[in-house]
């Protein structure tokens, strides 16, 4: 998970690197223009100032993404030296790095039955929250909780952020059918064409997920019940 966590942050940090200083070019490349025609004084201080603007926020987005990658890169390294405890050859580390292991169980124990409170307090009482994935479970926890309030954002947010993984799942399943011979179509053959031939019609989503195309299927029947279908049609 921490591994997944720099790679998702590298490639995030990249996107937005990449995006900003596009736009540093494209003001920079107005300026150039704009100084090519002699032009008034003021109109070339606002449009430094947008250069700097621009600038000040590359910087911005430089210094977090990089703080992000650092926050998670030395986390990996905090579990790869947990790891290496186990060889030691005294006594007492092995059993201490037993107990932590033994403790790491139970907290991801704790998290999948749901008594989040109670593993974060184990946790944090055993010394290991940069040994477990807490934060993974407490995500998994809010958009459990937005479902059931039924509200659909919180988890649409979350496939954006995990829609390279969701991708990859859909793809495994698609691979993973079995090819059958031919036979007589049944209802639920019929369904399933009327089915793909609903995702043929989103144009432009060739990568929505199986849960992503669901979430969007509920929004729709609740612009539905909610009397607004109008508003259901334009979704």
């Amino acid at each position: 998970v921490p591994y997944e966590t720099l790679n998702k942050r590298f490639r995030a940090a990249q996107k937005n690197i990449d995006r900003e200083t596009s736009h540093v070019t494209m003001v920079v490349a107005e300026l150039e223009k704009t100084l090519s025609s002699c032009p008034a004084v003021d109109s070339v201080v606002s449009l430094l100032d947008g250069v700097v603007e621009k600038l000040s926020v590359l910087k911005r987005k430089a210094v977090e993404s990089i703080q992000a990658e650092d926050e998670s890169a030395k986390l990996c390294k905090r579990r790869i030296e947990h790891l290496k405890e186990h060889s030691s050859d005294q006594p007492a580390a092995a059993n201490m790095w037993k107990k932590k292991r033994m403790d790491r169980m139970m907290v991801e124990h704790l998290l999948r039955c749901g008594y989040y409170n109670t593993a974060v307090k184990l946790a944090r009482q055993s010394g290991i929250e940069d040994l477990v994935n807490i934060e993974m479970f407490l995500t998994a926890k809010e958009v459990e909780e937005s479902l059931e309030r039924q509200e659909t954002m919180t988890c649409l947010a979350w496939c954006h952020d995990n829609k390279s993984r969701l991708r990859k799942m859909k793809g495994r399943q698609n691979e993973n059918e079995p090819k059958m011979g031919r036979k007589s179509k049944s209802a639920s053959d019929y369904s399933k064409e009327n089915d793909d031939l609903v995702m043929e019609t989103i144009k432009g989503k060739p990568e929505l997920s199986c849960l992503e195309f669901s979430l969007r299927i509920q929004e729709f029947i609740e612009l539905i019940r909610q009397n607004k279908r109008l508003d259901a049609v334009r979704y």
